[in-house]
């Protein structure tokens, strides 16, 4: 079963879709907290253990954010880092 999933107001967001299996008990509640801007396509999405990153990979790179905030921690290519705010340190 599919259904469009929802913003704060329950205005349908149209880029995102939602799918459940049909003998799931539950039913999925989302609501969009953040928008995180890539330069392309988003292929995977990956959260740690505990919740708190967010890793998300595309055009052979990837970008590490902090779930609650949205806040980018770091851009990566290859072995390369190319955007944190550590590196700057």
């Amino acid at each position: 079963e599919t259904s469009k999933a929802v913003d704060g107001q329950g205005r349908a967001l149209e880029d995102w879709t939602v799918a459940q299996l049909p003998s799931a008990r539950a039913r999925i509640g989302l609501e969009l907290l953040h928008t995180l801007d890539h330069d392309s396509v988003v292929c995977c999405v990956r959260f740690s253990g505990d919740g708190r990153l967010l890793a998300t990979g595309c055009n052979k790179s990837a970008a590490l954010y902090d779930a609650e905030t949205g806040r980018r921690l770091g851009l990566y290519a290859g072995d390369t880092v190319v955007d944190s705010p550590a590196a700057a340190d």
